[in-house]
């Protein structure tokens, strides 16, 4: 398959890499909304690049693995794909494993995001920053660099 994966080796304990995952209105984006839903729904939006993002958590291993379902997304109608929600049943997988002492590694897979979707180059380049960049500083430095163009949702 060739599904999106990036792997960091990052200089922290699996907790503190876990825990800035966890963290995704950190390194991801600022404006999140959470629901509980029988499970935790997070719906992420970037205002100004007309995209949002709805995920579940389908899957916590405390130290070693979060797993999202993407349930919505639509990306913005200006990038004029036939399927903006693309996304849609895509799954994000957050491994982490030790590496060493004191460093670990991150696989993140985007299961579905694949060379075949009209959004795949735009969505990898998005993923190299977000996760390859703003959470690797997150870990490095306890600053991320979230999407923000405004106040937070509510």
């Amino acid at each position: 398959m060739d599904d999106f994966t990036l792997r960091l080796t990052l200089p922290a304990e699996p907790e503190a890499v876990y825990e800035a995952v966890l963290n995704a209105d950190q390194w991801w984006s600022r404006h999140v909304d959470l629901k509980d839903q029988g499970g935790e729904v997070m719906t992420f939006r970037f205002p100004s690049a007309d995209f949002h993002v709805t995920v579940r958590i389908e899957a916590l291993d405390p130290g070693r693995h979060v797993e999202w379902v993407c349930l919505d997304a639509k990306h913005p109608r200006s990038a004029g794909y036939a399927n903006p929600r693309d996304w849609v049943g895509t799954r994000m997988h957050f491994d982490v494993e030790t590496a060493q002492a004191g460093q670990t590694h991150l696989v993140f897979t985007h299961v579905g995001l694949t060379p075949q979707l009209e959004s795949h180059e735009a969505c990898a380049e998005g993923w190299n920053h977000y996760v390859g960049k703003s959470l690797k500083a997150l870990v490095e430095s306890g600053r991320g660099e979230p999407f923000d163009d405004g106040p937070q949702a509510a």
